[in-house]
């Protein structure tokens, strides 16, 4: 399955979706789990095909902005179980169940590199964040390094909220996927080279 394809999954009847910058709704955690699930299914990424699909969440799950990362984890949980409840999702012929792990940058953006380096070193190819645009940008940075030096093991960052203009322009990255609220009017695709995912209301 296509990068494209994958766009196509956000703009199907069943998971066109909302979502305020700060916050994943549950529609919106079921499309963009699917669309990460969609497009990672034709690159290379540090995934085993034995097992689940597993999902590093990465983000503040202490200190002040505890409470900000938790909704984001209840509602990506929600999302995965949900999906697990209908089978799972195919990928290169066979169903895949997903499981969401979480891990805890204590709203800092070191922290969240420490952690993308433990990710990485456990094997899990896809990463979820978004409550933060400078941690946001220190990923895309990180990751993009990473697949350089390791393209067997590439990571695939889905990034579900942070909404700096840098992160799809000057700092743009193949491997760096954006979901946000747009109207109808205001649609467009980025032309870079990392495609832009855009959501729309139900307006």
């Amino acid at each position: 399955m296509s990068l494209n394809l994958a766009a196509a999954f956000l703009f199907s009847r069943d998971l066109i979706f909302a979502m305020p910058s700060s916050l994943v709704t549950r529609r919106g955690a079921v499309a963009l789990t699917l669309a990460l699930a969609a497009a990672a299914s034709g690159r290379s990424v540090a995934q085993s095909t034995a097992g689940p699909l597993r999902l590093a969440l990465i983000e503040g799950l202490s200190g002040p902005f505890a409470n900000a990362g938790e909704a984001v984890f209840r509602n990506l949980l929600w999302a995965v179980e949900r999906i697990n409840r209908r089978g799972g999702v195919m990928l290169r012929g066979a169903v895949q169940r997903l499981e969401l792990l979480r891990f805890d940058s204590k709203g800092s953006t070191e922290e969240a590199l420490s952690t993308l380096r433990a990710v990485i070193d456990q094997g899990i190819g896809f990463v979820l964040q978004g409550n933060s645009s400078a941690t946001a940008a220190a990923l895309i940075d990180a990751v993009d390094k990473h697949n350089d030096r390791a393209p067997e093991r590439r990571v695939v960052f889905l990034n579900y909220s942070a909404v700096d203009p840098a992160l799809t322009n000057e700092r743009c990255s193949y491997w760096h996927f954006r979901s946000r609220l747009i109207f109808p009017r205001e649609f467009c695709w980025n032309d870079s080279p990392a495609k832009n995912f855009h959501s729309l209301s139900r307006a």
